[in-house]
């Protein structure tokens, strides 16, 4: 029986949680799968970033015409972020979780050599990290914070060689460079091993990395998860769910995105004929691995407002971030409920890419070899 003094499960939730830090959060989660499951949901969310110097949500980059917006989103409409700090010809290449952005700087200083640099958008700092070998080209970065205090990251690029096709017992084959920098030492380091896929596959051109578990995971052209752990620096090719791995998927299902559901690698995809949403999410059993449906959800509704609205992003593990040709959606799917995200000088035309970020509004601070900031001449 509990306690008389026991303090109710909903006091904790929502009046002592939702007043702490993610890092708070994040530490209940471990201990608890109650909190873990509650403290995911939107309704906390809201209360949290409205209580506390949090901003959580999605930078937007959208390209068109040759010309580069990023549009900040949240569910809570007061946090605003712009990235106008930055020189200009800024592109957004990953993000993290903890509010660290990494971008290049396609023209800096009137050179025609890219700049990489790493910035937080709640502080407006930013800093300089050495290049990585940029005539080779890029097929896919991501970023990882490892440690707030200090702080330490790690950035992890894969490149194509000049040469990425080889040739090795009458077989051929794709391969990828893997650069990784650690903040730790400033400084890349290539791997001495190269990445190998079949010939006809290798990482798509999506942004989209998905960091859970220790690795980070990405969708192949073939449409196969790649998972890069970032400690003992390995790598796994493994398949989609049944159906969606079928050679026919394509027929059936679109808009296939990896996404974190409750710290947990997921995903969520568009079945066509059906217009419903399903999301999926990777379960550990004894050290194997099973995909489990955790929703099918009709977009009937919204698709006879919107036709061609989509899947892009999960905000929270009931909130899904729906694009169309004219706007972006936060849909509620246990609520059947949605939120129209208001926006300016956002072009949905073009190709858009999503960006998760969630930050508080503390200063990093970096060694002083280290924190030489740049000129914010472009």
């Amino acid at each position: 029986m509990d306690s008389p003094y026991d303090i109710p499960f909903d006091v904790i939730l929502n009046e002592i949680l939702t007043r702490t830090s993610p890092e708070t959060v994040g530490r209940c989660r471990a201990v608890c799968k109650r909190l873990k499951e509650d403290t995911y949901h939107s309704s906390f969310t809201k209360l949290f970033l409205q209580r506390t110097r949090t901003v959580s949500g999605f930078f937007i980059q959208t390209l068109r015409s040759n010309k580069r917006s990023c549009t900040f989103i949240s569910m809570d409409t007061k946090s605003k972020l712009s990235l106008s700090f930055l020189p200009r010809h800024m592109k957004i290449k990953a993000s993290t979780k903890q509010g660290l952005l990494l971008c290049k700087i396609e023209k800096f200083a009137k050179s025609m050599i890219p700049q990489y640099i790493v910035c937080k958008p709640t502080t407006q700092q930013w800093w300089k990290i050495p290049n990585p070998k940029t005539r080779y080209f890029t097929r896919k970065t991501a970023m990882v914070v490892l440690g707030s205090n200090p702080l330490r990251f790690k950035i992890v690029r894969f490149s194509e060689p000049n040469n990425p096709c080889r040739i090795h017992k009458s077989t051929l084959f794709n391969v990828l460079r893997c650069e990784v920098f650690d903040s730790k030492t400033w400084s890349w380091k290539c791997l001495p091993e190269n990445i190998i896929f079949p010939y006809v596959e290798t990482l798509d051109l999506k942004p989209y990395v998905v960091s859970t578990s220790g690795s980070l995971h990405s969708l192949t052209t073939e449409k196969r998860i790649f998972a890069f752990n970032f400690e003992r620096e390995s790598w796994e090719i493994f398949a989609l769910p049944y159906p969606l791995c079928e050679d026919d998927y394509y027929k059936r299902y679109d808009n296939i995105h990896l996404v974190e559901c409750e710290g947990k690698l997921g995903l969520i995809c568009m079945a066509r004929e059906e217009e419903c949403m399903e999301l999926w999410v990777v379960e550990e059993y004894y050290g194997q691995r099973t995909w489990t449906k955790r929703h099918k959800i009709s977009l009937e509704r919204l698709m006879r407002e919107e036709r061609h609205i989509s899947p892009e992003a999960l905000s929270n593990n009931d909130v899904a971030l729906m694009k169309s040709l004219s706007k972006v959606v936060l849909y509620n799917f246990q609520t059947s409920t949605s939120e129209i995200v208001k926006m300016e000088n956002l072009l949905l035309l073009g190709d858009n890419e999503f960006f998760p970020i969630e930050s508080d509004w503390e200063p990093l601070e970096f060694l002083d070899v280290y924190s030489k900031r740049l000129s914010t001449s472009s």
